[in-house]
């Protein structure tokens, strides 16, 4: 059975292959298993697909990347304050904007108004939600091309057009 060799371990006497990948990862091979050599093209394009969906991940974070800043804590913060906006704007932005501190914190850093911030964060909510579910669409229907192709080629080509739809966001 192949094993993963750490820096400091000694390649086994019985291995009769050590290879090495891209990220120097060390597996030893030994008499009678399977070699990566020895893989079917079935296995092979079922691993090239692993590693596209895997891309198309990455072409997610990007895209929303381009509009929002990543962390969980930092969507905690977009969702409060957007929590906090519609909360505000229900109770008919009152004067008083100390029970909504997000936004009269950052109204005072900012110089606008709570009124003007809030409808700026709802509209911006908005806008997020129309192009998350886009987002969220194209990387179903690129994942889906992706997996349905019969070839790496047709995957490579899977992943362009996916390429491209993720720029066009």
């Amino acid at each position: 059975m192949s094993t993963i060799l750490k820096k400091t371990d000694k390649i086994p006497s019985d291995a009769i292959l050590v290879l090495t990948n891209a990220k120097n990862v060390r597996t030893a091979y030994f008499t009678g298993e399977k070699l990566p050599t020895d893989r079917t093209k079935a296995e092979e394009l079922a691993d090239y697909k692993k590693s596209a969906i895997t891309r198309i991940d990455e072409m997610v974070d990007d895209a929303r990347a381009k509009y929002v800043t990543g962390g969980i804590v930092q969507s905690l913060v977009y969702n409060e304050k957007r929590l906090e906006s519609e909360a505000y704007k229900t109770a008919g932005y009152p004067a008083n904007d100390a029970p909504y501190p997000s936004l009269s914190f950052e109204a005072a850093a900012t110089g606008v108004t709570s009124k003007v911030l809030a409808d700026t964060i709802l509209t911006n909510a908005t806008l997020w939600k129309t192009l998350s579910g886009k987002i969220e669409a194209a990387k179903v229907t690129s994942k889906l091309a992706s997996n349905s192709q019969t070839t790496i080629k047709g995957v490579d080509s899977a992943l362009a057009t996916a390429a491209l739809t993720f720029e066009s966001l």
